[in-house]
């Protein structure tokens, strides 16, 4: 009897340490938010942060919350409290350099890439999305920059060697095109 006493106990003491725990709810939230369930996901962030009113991720989790409702505004606010409180957090960066992107306020959406990348060296999506913004701006010589520093850092890239033979295509040399084409077919075996 004492033993079931003790296990009891036991048991009970780490479901209340879990229910302690903002990162439970973070995850609960994050579940939610991939079944697109936004109110759910968005009460168990808000009990992250009662018992952790500095819990980043739980910041970050109800702006992507507002990132899907379109409501981008509020959205940009959450992901800059959580780098209120972790400056070095690339992928709120990335969030709000991409919705800038989507609103095409690219004079803002440039330099939060840019702090992605440079926060997270192998970050391949900023990489691409940057690029991207000069690409769709006539900049072909930035975007094929930038392209080749992300080679720099993620070698393996199809991505960023399909993103050079496009940008290459465009400014009309097929020659490196083509050889860019080429070392991304070769990465994709």
């Amino acid at each position: 009897m004492r033993r079931l006493c003790f296990m009891t106990l036991f048991i009970l003491c780490i479901v209340a340490c879990e229910l302690r725990d903002p990162a439970v709810y973070t995850k609960t939230g994050d579940d939610y938010l991939n079944k697109s369930l936004y109110e759910r996901a968005m009460q168990a962030y808000s009990k992250a942060l009662e018992i952790d009113p500095n819990y980043v991720d739980a910041y970050y989790g109800i702006g992507r919350v507002y990132y899907h409702q379109s409501k981008y505004d509020l959205a940009i606010k959450s992901f800059e409290k959580v780098l209120s409180i972790k400056p070095n957090y690339p992928e709120a960066h990335y969030m709000i350099a991409f919705i800038y992107d989507r609103l095409k306020e690219y004079n803002k959406a440039i330099p939060e890439y840019e702090i992605a990348i440079k926060q997270r060296p192998d970050f391949l999506e900023a990489y691409l999305y940057l690029g991207l913004i000069y690409e769709n701006n006539a900049n072909y010589d930035q975007a094929i920059k930038i392209y080749e520093d992300g080679l720099n850092k993620i070698p393996n890239s199809t991505e960023l060697y399909q993103a050079l033979g496009n940008a290459y295509s465009k400014i009309g040399n097929e020659k490196k095109a083509k050889e860019y084409y080429s070392l991304a077919e070769k990465k994709k075996k």
